[in-house]
């Protein structure tokens, strides 16, 4: 059996963006109990997995995602390896590996999100977390990538992956699920067999 916690690649958590108040209080503390529950009962170092850099990004040499910053200040030490994108298949080097998945739903759920109102995004971002929250992962291999892109959801690779790689044995435990900002978070932690 495996652990796999899931949370955003949101860069309000990361420590360079933090201010005097916390904006996102409840889900700082979520995504710290989703890390705390998969490095104390992982049987090694844990791998992350999330979406690589941007095309923007890189053309402005970034080399490391938010995704990938964020997963190596939550987990620190005990960051053995880091999968990260372009993500678009199955990654079979997962198989037995206990994860820190960074992913986001959609970033278009409102007039003041990042990518404005698109009124499919909450009926995707429904499908998805649905599928999270029951540990019926199966759904999410067909997910549509491309539609995830136009709904700026860019966890939608990560999850694709992630659902090729391990299977689920049981219903998750969701912490936090929201959209501040318009922007679709989930944090849940389920175990799985590979």
């Amino acid at each position: 059996m495996t652990r796999v916690a899931v949370v955003p690649a949101a860069p309000v958590l990361l420590a360079r963006h933090a201010g005097l108040v916390d904006p996102v209080p409840e889900l700082r503390a979520a995504c710290a109990a989703a890390v705390d529950w998969v490095v104390v009962g992982a049987r090694g170092p844990v791998t992350a997995l999330c979406a690589g850099p941007s095309p923007a990004d890189r053309a402005r040499g970034v080399v490391t995602s938010h995704g990938g910053q964020l997963a190596a200040e939550l987990l620190g030490e005990a960051l053995g390896e880091l999968v990260a994108g372009p993500v678009t298949g199955p990654v079979a080097s997962l198989a037995g590996r206990d994860l820190l998945v960074l992913a986001d739903g959609s970033a278009r759920r409102g007039e003041k999100a990042p990518g404005h109102l698109d009124p499919r995004a909450t009926a995707y971002d429904d499908e998805v977390g649905a599928a999270l929250a029951s540990g019926d992962l199966s759904r999410l291999r067909d997910l549509d990538v491309a539609l995830g892109e136009e709904l700026w959801a860019e966890g939608a690779p990560v999850l694709r992956a992630l659902a090729g790689a391990v299977e689920p044995s049981g219903a998750s435990e969701v912490l936090f699920s929201g959209d501040p900002f318009g922007v679709q978070y989930w944090v849940l932690t389920w175990t799985a067999g590979s």
